[in-house]
C-alpha cells in the first residue's frame, strides 16, 4: 500500500512541477515584458530629448549667424536632420524629419517653429517658392 501511496505522491508532484513552473514561466514573461516596456519609453524619451536638441541647437545656430549678418548655407531642417542621425543610431532621414515636426509644436517656438515646418514643406516637394 506505501508504494502505491508514494507513485501516486510521485506522479502528482511532477504533474505539479509542471504546472508550477508553467506559472513561473508565465508571470517571469510578463515581468521581463514589462521591464521591456520600460526600456522602451525610456529610449524613447532619450530619441526626444535628442530631436529637441537638435531643434535648439539649429535655432541657435541660426539666430548666432543672422546676427552675424552671415547666411546659413543649410535650411533649419536639413541641420536638425543631420543632428538627429548623428546622435541617434539606426534611424532614417524620413524618420527624423517625422520626429523633428513631431516635436516643434512641444518646444513652443512660434515663428522659428513655422519656419521649420516650412523647410520640412519645400524640402519634401522640392520647391524652393
Amino acid at each position: 500500500m506505501d508504494a502505491v501511496i508514494d507513485e501516486f505522491v510521485k506522479v502528482l508532484l511532477t504533474a505539479a512541477a509542471g504546472i508550477i513552473s508553467a506559472q513561473v514561466i508565465a508571470v517571469l514573461v510578463k515581468l521581463f515584458q514589462k521591464f521591456n516596456l520600460h526600456v522602451s519609453a525610456e529610449q524613447q524619451a532619450r530619441i526626444e530629448k535628442y530631436v529637441q536638441d537638435a531643434i535648439l541647437h539649429t535655432e541657435e545656430y541660426f539666430a548666432s549667424a543672422l546676427k552675424r549678418g552671415a547666411t546659413p548655407v543649410k535650411k533649419k531642417i536639413d541641420m536638425a536632420v543631420e543632428r538627429v542621425l548623428d546622435t541617434v543610431p539606426g534611424i532614417t532621414a524620413t524618420e527624423a524629419r517625422d520626429l523633428i515636426v513631431q516635436e516643434l509644436p512641444r518646444l513652443n517656438l512660434g515663428a522659428s517653429a513655422v519656419s521649420f515646418t516650412r523647410s520640412v514643406v519645400v524640402a519634401a516637394t522640392n520647391d524652393t517658392k
